[in-house]
């Protein structure tokens, strides 16, 4: 894991603002440190050639998983966590990530966000600072 510099002094900007809007600052913050990463994702992801059906039965075209892929944060008890993953009605998108017996595995996901690891860190206190100097 790699070491960040100047979080601990950013932590405490972040608590000198006050819970609700220094929370609100970190998850602005990692959403926007996250979308690059979302948009070369979603980019890679395969688009199979025919309609099919989704497990709710709804008929569905050619680029349905790449269109459900989202990015996504929550708030839960003080901690933020960006997320980038699929609906639900697009689970099958992880079969085509770790592959089956029948379908061979096509990493368009855990490459992309291993290559980007150090530039969404970087890119985080970047935003943070920028957001902070901004309150």
């Amino acid at each position: 894991m790699a070491k960040i510099e100047g979080l601990r002094e950013l932590s405490k900007q972040l608590d000198k603002l006050g819970k609700e809007l220094g929370v609100k600052t970190l998850r602005n913050a990692s959403r926007a440190a996250m979308a690059p990463t979302h948009k070369k994702i979603k980019a890679m992801t395969p688009v199979g050639k025919k309609a099919h059906r989704t497990y709710k039965g709804r008929l569905v075209a050619p680029g349905f998983l790449k269109r459900s892929i989202g990015l996504g944060s929550r708030i839960k008890r003080g901690v933020v966590t960006a997320s980038i993953s699929a609906k639900a009605e697009a689970f099958y998108g992880m079969f085509l990530v770790i592959g089956t017996k029948k379908i061979k595995a096509k990493d368009f996901f855990f490459r992309v966000f291993a290559n980007d690891r150090g530039r969404i860190e970087s890119k985080l206190i970047t935003e943070l600072r920028k957001r902070i100097d901004k309150i």
